[in-house]
């Protein structure tokens, strides 16, 4: 039959799978607590591979230093022979980023507790995660350094941005983000849907040029610089929250076409307003 699952913040997992023949569903159940969304599984061509922090249980066993690139070995494994829908999970715990890493096209990189620490010195990556088309994101934790409480060696390095030419078709959500710089940053792709996120940057929160079709739903934003910064595309926003510290919560301009009717959620400390420009 079609086996669907779910998942909790805690990483537990509940399968179904349905008979075809209308005979009564089997249920494969985990104990949980807060239930995500359920989701088909592809069972033909898949893979998943876990990584765990150091002293854990893995796949792949991080170290606690330059563990960025034993997840990146991960995720290059995870789409080796041409394999899709391939799924990287991150045990909770702490991992030690000290340059970026990319996830590849048709990746998941589930993280529900773990925790992405940036190294006080940071490599010449100019992000800590770039991503393919078709990627995932859900339940990670990244934990930057904001500028006002950086050291001289922390660069300005975005979370989230995209491989040149591809990050389209992007989902992040239940992740929490704070940098240096901005927590996603994308430029001349499309669907792009960010939902149930906490952001705290020194830069912009979510900075979007040309981006068709965003939908930035229930986020939680708090931003030295401006929490939503949109130009050209079409971006939707749904229920979220945030504070600029200093420049205005959502500051859009250009060609692109900003649905602010919900946005209602935000206080600027300086500027006291949504900032529109045609």
């Amino acid at each position: 039959g079609t086996r669907y699952r779910r998942c909790t913040h805690d990483g537990e997992i509940e399968t179904v799978v349905t008979d075809p023949d209308g005979g009564p569903d089997i249920v494969i159940t985990m104990p949980g607590q807060i239930w995500g969304d359920w989701e088909p599984v592809r069972l033909s061509n898949t893979v998943s591979v876990t990584v765990a922090p150091s002293g854990g249980t893995g796949d792949y066993i991080c170290t606690g230093a330059n563990d960025n690139l034993v997840i990146q070995q991960a995720l290059n494994a995870a789409t080796e022979n041409g394999t899709k829908a391939a799924t990287v999970v991150l045990m909770p715990g702490e991992y030690s980023i000290s340059d970026g890493f990319t996830i590849p096209s048709s990746v998941t990189l589930s993280g529900y507790g773990a925790q992405l620490i940036v190294a006080d010195v940071f490599g010449v990556s100019a992000s800590l995660i770039s991503v393919g088309n078709g990627v995932r994101i859900i339940g990670l934790t990244i934990i930057g350094e904001p500028y006002e409480n950086g050291t001289n060696n922390i660069p300005y390095q975005s979370a989230i941005t995209k491989i040149t030419g591809k990050g389209n078709d992007l989902v992040i959500e239940d992740c929490q983000i704070t940098c240096h710089d901005d927590g996603i940053s994308l430029s001349s792709t499309s669907n792009l849907r960010v939902s149930h996120c906490k952001f705290f940057n020194s830069g912009d929160n979510i900075k979007l040029n040309n981006v068709a079709n965003a939908k930035l739903e229930s986020n939680s934003m708090e931003s030295e610089n401006y929490c939503i910064y949109t130009t050209g595309g079409e971006c939707f926003c749904t229920g979220n929250d945030g504070t600029s510290y200093e420049y205005s919560t959502v500051y859009s301009f250009g060609t692109g076409t900003f649905h602010p009717a919900t946005t209602t959620n935000f206080n600027d400390f300086n500027t006291g307003g949504i900032v529109i420009r045609p």
